[in-house]
């Protein structure tokens, strides 16, 4: 008599795998066997092949198979660019965490393996030095494709597009004017006569600026812009549209051509499936 006992594992992806063990139960072998009249011929062994069913094997000493065998992807984010990447309370949370969510997800139900997600938290301008030194294997924080910058790191398909913008105080503008950006993220071209421009580490320092009305400008991303605005205290508003586009995508390391290639083929099932468009709805309209 045959039992089957399927094991069945909940992964804390949402997606189920499924293990069968067969056990044989002992049973008396018959008094005796009839011989066989012919021995039988033996048929001709055929080549293994593997079932389409069984997950892909990554390229030894890569940084995709690493990934595989220690089970953890880190990834590079920025904690300071609302609605992108940002805490609630101890929570980090927005739309580039929820796509990076789902990137490690595709990767562990392509390869059959649970993979936890590090994040690590990073300044804008650490995103290409943390890239080239190995310190995180991915970054996903509002990463835009330059010439320079591609040069340095590589990248994924843009994954979201959006325009620069300039946020004007209502009020009480000076005569020398503050224009605020962040460092080492790509600039628009905007200037005033007699301006001065003041560079910041991060969005959370500008917020508080415009908070206090210590600049008179601020040039961003449009979501970002908008979010500026919304919690500025009513201070601000959206002066003007850039013609410059800002391109997100997803930054890793030169030589990890592996693991740019799998983030390749996450990105366009998210896009077919309509996943990408639904992150967007939620978390930048």
């Amino acid at each position: 008599m045959i039992r089957t006992l399927l094991l069945v594992t909940v992964l804390s992806l949402g997606c189920v795998s499924v293990s069968q063990t067969t056990f044989a139960a002992k049973s008396k072998a018959p008094a005796s066997r009839p011989a066989a009249k012919a021995k039988a011929a033996k048929a001709p062994a055929k080549p293994a092949t593997r079932k389409s069913s069984l997950a892909p094997i990554a390229p030894a000493d890569s940084m995709l198979s690493n990934i595989l065998q220690s089970r953890t992807v880190r990834v590079c984010v920025r904690s300071d660019i609302p609605p992108l990447s940002y805490f609630k309370g101890e929570t980090l949370q927005g739309f580039d965490i929820a796509l990076a969510k789902q990137l490690v997800a595709r990767i562990s139900i392509r390869y059959r393996t649970h993979l936890r997600t590090q994040w690590v938290i990073i300044k804008a301008a650490e995103r290409v030095p943390n890239l080239q030194k190995g310190r995180c294997d991915m970054v996903v924080a509002a990463f835009s494709k330059t010439k320079a910058r591609a040069k340095k790191v590589a990248f994924t398909q843009m994954y979201y597009q959006t325009n620069k913008v300039v946020l004007r105080k209502k009020y009480n503008l000076s005569s020398a004017p503050v224009i605020a950006t962040v460092r080492s993220t790509t600039q628009g071209a905007f200037s005033l006569p007699h301006a001065v421009q003041s560079s910041f580490l991060s969005y959370s320092d500008i917020l508080y600026t415009m908070r206090q009305e210590l600049v008179d400008y601020v040039i961003t991303d449009y979501p970002i812009g908008l979010y500026l605005v919304r919690h500025s205290d009513a201070k601000y508003q959206i002066h003007r549209t850039l013609k410059n586009q800002e391109s997100y995508s997803v930054g890793v390391n030169l030589s990890h051509k592996h693991l740019l290639a799998e983030l390749e083929r996450a990105l366009t099932f998210m896009k077919t499936s309509g996943q990408l468009g639904y992150l967007q709805r939620q978390w930048l309209q």
